[in-house]
């Protein structure tokens, strides 16, 4: 891997729900019309957990652009990342309609698709990450007056459990083509992350993911 993703600061994020084909076809997505905003505290542990996850380098592998016209994860990724904010969310809903497409199967999980802008590295690379986040069920505690309650979520996403979510990182190594309407495939890297997939075996890797839904290739 030619970049590394720490000094992760994330700069927009939005979040968009995804769902698996009825009996009838595809159920169209949730897609927020507003940017998500998080306090101090979660978006440094969202940045350091994203951080964690592509570090792992067997499960972070390089990949090629496969797929490169006007509506392809490429282009929007790449097209995103000096918009305003929101031509920022409009586009940001592109990548929910997209892996609706691709999400053709109904044993493959739901969940939410997580869209980053940020900055990666010490010389600040700019990128776009787009998660496919699973929910989990979990507990919270919290106290109230003398005794210590537990109450039951079943809608937590991006916990530390990695193998629940799978990230595309578009990130920006070249600005060359920022004058040309659409960006030139070498001005970028693309890197994906997913606990299922090696450099040396992709054969349990969630190829709609990476393929059908990101255009990428091995």
């Amino acid at each position: 891997m030619s970049v590394t993703f720490d000094n992760l600061i994330f700069k927009r994020i939005i979040l968009h729900n995804v769902y698996k084909p009825n009996a009838e076809g595809r159920v169209d997505p949730v897609k927020s019309q507003r940017l998500t905003t998080l306090d101090a505290d979660g978006l440094q542990k969202l940045q350091e957990r994203i951080s964690v996850v592509l570090g792992r380098g067997s499960h972070c592998i390089q990949m090629e652009i496969a797929t490169i016209g006007v509506s392809s994860c490429f282009h929007h990724a790449s097209t995103m990342i000096d918009e305003a904010d929101q031509e920022f969310i409009d586009r940001s809903g592109e990548f929910a309609e997209l892996h609706t497409n691709a999400h053709t199967n109904q044993r493959w999980p739901e969940g939410t698709i997580v869209v980053i802008e940020a900055t990666a590295g010490a010389s600040n690379k700019r990128c776009i990450f787009v998660i496919k986040a699973e929910q989990q069920a979990g507990f919270q505690e919290s106290e109230r007056g003398d005794q210590v309650i537990m109450e039951f979520i079943d809608n937590l996403i991006l916990t530390p459990q990695s193998k629940l979510y799978k990230i595309g990182a578009f990130v920006e190594i070249d600005q060359a083509s920022l004058e040309q309407d659409t960006r030139s495939v070498s001005d970028f890297e693309i890197y994906v992350f997913d606990s299922n997939i090696t450099a040396k075996d992709d054969r349990k890797a969630a190829r709609y993911f990476y393929s059908n839904f990101l255009g990428l290739r091995i």
